[in-house]
């Protein structure tokens, strides 16, 4: 057996090409192996027994440099460029070139169809029942759905693996004989979550069991904002709903015999954060701009994210500032309206609301909570929301007056007395 050898991956591909997949993972003496073939085009055949198992005689065969000029193609996630071998990785800087795969599609009539092929293509492979019309364009939506884009189709087929059989069980099980839409969702809503949704989903629906979170009526000086939770690992994220409360009392409606330093507080955020530091102070500005107005030196002023703790992140802005909005103006906020979006300083008289992440687990968050309204960024609404996917009446908004026309009733229950500074 000593005498007799076996080509290797590098030599049956010569001349054509070689394909490795995970290619962090390639071990460091292999990837030392794969530079004499970038180099050289050519490589011994050496411990290449077809039994070998490291302690043969085997060890002693090497046969003269057998051509292996091949087309190295590999494959890896944003994270391999740091883990690939140096020497090899200067190789393929030098030789080669290094492209960035798109995760998603354009959402054309085209793609959809593959999108119903690869489906067709699963149910041969795994002998599934066939699946109606409804129930593919199901899956097609849930594909866009997972490319955070309206008008694309994500690419990360191998989790749509998972859902395409998980359906036809459920199909099978009721004998029935197509894959309907309703077993399509049933698979998402139910049984084709990753382990980290799993925990976070449970995680937020303990928790809000004891949320004092009512969404109906209306109150002076409190609003409902939308957040999500994040898996630090795996990057997954489920929303969650904020219930925030204010006070905004001048100062010289408390009598005291020393002059009293007005105030700006906010609690329930995390603390030293860039994000919702940022926000907390734009929101200031913003304030200032709009009523002329500082409420950090003539009101003492308290913002508690109520219930919260950690709270971070630029979405929180536009659900301050809506807030004291309704305290400057006596307007009560809409307790069926939930909000989300970053505020901005105002331009020319216009004051922004910007895009933010998260949106599509917001949205469902509030409807969960069976809120009737959410209030989005236009920008957000326009890239990523297809209204039809939620229950929920899902409203776009580019600034904060949209915002408070979609939140506060017209008629005051009060009206706090300012001072504006001319």
């Amino acid at each position: 057996e000593h005498q007799r050898v076996t080509a290797g991956d590098v030599h049956i591909a010569s001349l054509g090409i070689l394909y490795i997949d995970e290619i962090k993972n390639l071990d460091p003496e292999d990837a030392i192996t794969l530079l004499t073939v970038l180099e050289d085009g050519q490589l011994p055949i050496t411990l290449r027994s077809r039994w070998h198992g490291g302690g043969t005689s085997a060890m002693a065969v090497s046969t003269e440099p057998v051509p292996a000029i091949t087309f190295l193609v590999c494959a890896g996630n944003f994270d391999s460029i740091g883990q690939i071998h140096p020497a090899l990785m200067d190789r393929i800087y030098g030789y080669g070139k290094i492209v960035r795969m798109n995760n998603d599609m354009p959402n054309t009539i085209e793609n959809r169809r593959k999108y119903v092929q690869f489906i067709a293509q699963e149910v041969k492979r795994f002998n599934l029942l066939p699946f109606r019309r409804d129930a593919c364009m199901e899956i097609v939506e849930e594909g866009r759905r997972r490319s955070n884009k309206r008008d694309a189709l994500t690419t990360r087929f191998r989790p749509l693996i998972s859902i395409i059989k998980t359906s036809a069980v459920l199909a099978m099980n009721e004998n029935c004989k197509a894959v309907e839409r309703r077993h399509v969702l049933e698979a998402l809503n139910d049984h084709c979550k990753t382990i980290q949704k799993q925990l976070l989903e449970h995680e937020m629906h303990e928790r809000g069991k004891l949320l004092e979170i009512k969404p109906e009526g209306v109150i002076l000086g409190q609003i409902h904002g939308l957040a999500v939770v994040h898996d630090p690992y795996s990057g997954e994220m489920t929303g969650n709903i904020l219930g925030v409360k204010a006070q905004l009392v001048r100062k010289t409606e408390l009598p005291r015999d020393q002059p009293l330093k007005g105030y700006y507080k906010v609690t329930g955020v995390a603390k030293g954060q860039n994000f919702i530091s940022d926000s907390i102070a734009k929101v200031r500005s913003v304030i200032l701009q709009k009523y002329g107005v500082d409420i950090a030196q003539d009101y003492l002023t308290h913002i508690d994210f109520a219930q919260s703790y950690g709270v971070d992140g630029p979405s929180a802005g536009v659900t301050m500032a809506i807030l004291l909005c309704s305290l400057i103006e006596g307007k009560p906020i809409r307790q069926d309206v939930a909000v989300t979006g970053e505020i901005n300083l105002g331009v020319n008289g216009t004051i922004k609301i910007t895009a933010i992440g998260g949106v599509h687990e917001k949205i469902k968050a509030a409807e969960a909570w069976g809120f009737k309204k959410v209030v989005i960024p236009q920008k957000n609404y326009i890239h990523s929301i297809d209204a039809r996917d939620y229950t929920i009446d899902v409203v776009p908004a580019a600034t904060l007056d949209d915002y408070l026309k979609e939140c506060l009733v017209e008629h005051q229950l009060l009206k706090v007395p300012l001072t504006k500074y001319k």
